[in-house]
């Protein structure tokens, strides 16, 4: 790969922020360019206004107030083709 070439624009979906921060940090040095969202909501909303080929989604667990894991709702809408 080129010097200061961006390879697929990447998606990570995950609510806890350590794991974020160190799977986006670690994507980045390899050249990945990285779209980060908390919530399954700002991962559609990223994902429907970029052009992202990968996605990364965190589907197990959940948030104690929603029962739902941010991979998961943000995936769901997705598989029914529909916004959150």
């Amino acid at each position: 790969m080129a010097r200061g070439a961006v390879m697929a624009r990447i998606l990570i979906v995950e609510d806890q922020k350590k794991l974020l921060q160190s799977l986006q940090r670690g994507l980045q040095e390899e050249g990945y360019e990285v779209v980060t969202a908390a919530t399954g909501e700002d991962g559609y909303y990223f994902y429907s206004r970029s052009k992202i080929r990968v996605i990364l989604v965190e589907c197990t667990g959940s948030d104690y107030n929603t029962r739902e894991s941010a991979g998961s709702s943000f995936v769901n809408p997705l598989i029914r083709r529909e916004p959150p």
